[in-house]
């Protein structure tokens, strides 16, 4: 689990961050065991794909998000901070059970913008990109970025987005 502190809040994206002071912590799950898919819709490219990002489809991934939002209320009433909070806005200091923190999280939360894993990289059938990169039955065409990731990585995305890139450019020098 990583535990982002934003030092503002907003009670929705689209209009930006709230008049007030105030702060969120934000649970992400390193780790997810939920897969999602990504399928053409049709064979004109030009059509966009179907995507089912499929969140919290496992179980364990929706324990880890529930423990997540009662770690992040246990460390807002730690000292020195506890002082400083008036109330707990979202999800409200009367969501209480696992079923409504869940149910909070299925509403509200979001994704951290890290998707990969849609071209898996491998030498089986139904990898469509080979451990070179090398996109299969398009010649000169190689993919590096995250989408060869066979598995979201735990730390952030970027690190391991940058080491793809930089054995692509090996590949090709080599």
């Amino acid at each position: 689990m990583q535990y982002l502190f934003v030092n503002f809040t907003v009670t929705t994206y689209d209009q930006g961050p709230d008049p007030w002071p105030g702060f969120m912590f934000s649970a992400c799950q390193c780790r997810p065991d939920s897969r999602g898919t990504i399928t053409l819709r049709s064979p004109d490219p030009a059509d966009k794909p179907v995507i089912r990002a499929n969140y919290l489809e496992a179980p364990h991934d929706q324990h880890l998000m529930v423990e997540g939002v009662k770690y992040a209320r246990k460390l807002a009433a730690q000292a020195p901070l506890a002082a400083l909070i008036e109330e707990e806005l979202t999800p409200g200091a009367k969501v209480t059970s696992d079923e409504e923190i869940l149910a909070h999280i299925r509403r509200d939360g979001g994704t951290v913008y890290h998707p990969c894993g849609t071209a898996r990289m491998g030498e089986d059938s139904l990898a469509p990109v080979d451990s070179r990169l090398r996109l299969k039955g398009v010649e000169g065409l190689m993919v590096a970025d995250a989408s060869v990731m066979p598995l979201v990585p735990s730390s952030n995305i970027q690190p391991a987005a940058l080491m793809i890139g930089e054995r692509a450019a090996a590949f090709l020098r080599g």
